[in-house]
């Protein structure tokens, strides 16, 4: 036998919780008086609260337990399917949840009150997860991760020989970073400077190198990308960004034929870039959506043209010329 304060400090769980899986689930009520530790269980009612216990873990509600403990007829099998379905959702949405939080923590970024309009609570939260993902996870192929290494390389022996970010040696490197990035950041100079502006690429660089490292090489990369002359596939993705801000200030939805027809656009010039990283127009479009939306780059834009869920309302109609050429 034991008493009700033995039970329930062994179970970890308050006093009340036991009394109400007694009254409730076992449907034996006792004469509950304050902590009344006279009142004593059977080894039989022990090992009961100690099963209640294990499947309240488990998700199982009050009911599902009371009938798999007295109802002989009692589908104990496919109970325990879909409890493993939700607890293996639960477990993917921690680690989606842990992703985000982690990437927070590395681009030191905290989400502020935007208006994500028609967009609910989930399909934000999920937004989210495409946003922190890392440029980094993204693999080059050999001969570009090469060139990339040997790049940054040589700005690194610059930035020990303490020579400025602004001199020619150090200028001429970027081309060749922007040659090895250009599946990542297309053709696109914005793409790129704000790629090696992010905290998350500043810190892993400093990490990787030496502090102070990072921002040389951010520094240099921004100087190269503003004073060149190549404006390439900036040139539409900048005036699409305006027209597109144009028509969310004018009330317009993001799924109207106007939007549409700016990613139309912008589907078009990334048609015909050279830095397209495959061979699929299609396929390189929903690329680009990905990669438009990752935080380096939503900050960016946000900043620049300070217009509270403009980066939401691109992407949607990004996102509806998408399911427009998919239909197609």
């Amino acid at each position: 036998m034991k008493s009700l304060r033995e039970v329930y400090t062994e179970l970890g769980v308050g006093r009340t919780t036991v009394q109400y899986w007694v009254d409730k689930i076992l449907c034996r009520p006792k004469q509950w008086r304050g902590d009344n530790t006279s009142i004593q269980f059977s080894d039989e009612e022990v090992e009961q609260i100690w099963t209640i216990r294990f499947y309240k873990e488990l998700g199982y509600s009050n009911e599902e337990i009371r009938r798999l403990m007295n109802d002989p007829d009692f589908d104990a099998d496919a109970t325990l399917e879909r409890h493993i379905v939700e607890l293996k959702k639960k477990r993917d949405r921690i680690e989606m949840l842990l992703r985000v939080t982690d990437n927070l923590k590395l681009a030191g970024i905290t989400p502020r009150e935007v208006n994500y309009g028609l967009f609910n609570y989930e399909e934000c939260v999920d937004l989210m997860q495409t946003n922190f993902e890392l440029i980094g996870e993204e693999s080059f192929s050999k001969e570009k991760e090469a060139l990339f290494d040997g790049a940054v390389d040589r700005l690194y022996y610059c930035f020990e020989d303490e020579i400025p970010y602004t001199d020619e040696s150090v200028q001429e490197c970027i081309p060749l970073i922007r040659k090895a990035c250009s599946s990542i950041a297309f053709d696109s100079l914005l793409m790129l400077e704000e790629m090696f502006s992010s905290n998350a690429v500043v810190v892993g660089l400093n990490k990787d190198y030496k502090n102070g490292f990072g921002e040389y090489l951010s520094s240099a990369v921004s100087l190269w990308c503003r004073s060149s002359d190549d404006v390439g596939f900036d040139k539409t993705l900048s005036s699409v960004l305006v027209r597109l801000e144009s028509l969310k200030n004018q009330g317009a939805p993001f799924y109207s034929e106007e939007c549409i027809a700016e990613a139309e656009r912008l589907y078009k010039a990334i048609s015909s870039s050279d830095c397209k990283p495959c061979d699929s127009d299609r396929e390189a479009f929903e690329l680009f959506i990905k990669r438009i939306s990752r935080h380096a780059t939503v900050k960016a834009l946000d900043r620049a043209l300070s217009s509270d869920g403009l980066m939401i309302y691109i992407i949607g109609a990004l996102e509806c010329y998408k399911d427009k050429i998919k239909g197609d």
